[in-house]
């Protein structure tokens, strides 16, 4: 993030979020690799393992196919139709 963007008018846990998260980010894209010491090891994300790290609060969290259930349901639905679509118009 630019360094000239104002956040004065965040309360002072927005701000702080707002200090973490710009962190991380430009830690994890200057290293290319989420991973350094004293957070939780992230993996890289697949299909299978739908790993993700919130970052919340203070903590920074992994999850596993948090949202599973959500996709198959977004596949089943939306991409059905799509999937049709494109057999029919190769």
């Amino acid at each position: 993030m630019p360094s000239s963007i104002s956040v004065t008018w965040l309360s002072s846990a927005a701000s702080a979020w707002h200090r973490k998260m710009k962190y991380e980010i430009g830690s994890f894209v200057s290293r290319c690799n989420p991973n350094r010491e004293g957070v939780p090891a992230w993996k890289p994300y697949t299909a299978e393992n739908g790993e993700l790290m919130e970052i919340g609060g203070d903590e920074l969290r992994i999850h596993h196919n948090h949202d599973r259930k959500l996709a198959e349901i977004i596949d089943r639905h939306c991409f059905k139709q799509l999937d049709e679509f494109r057999k029919t118009h190769k």
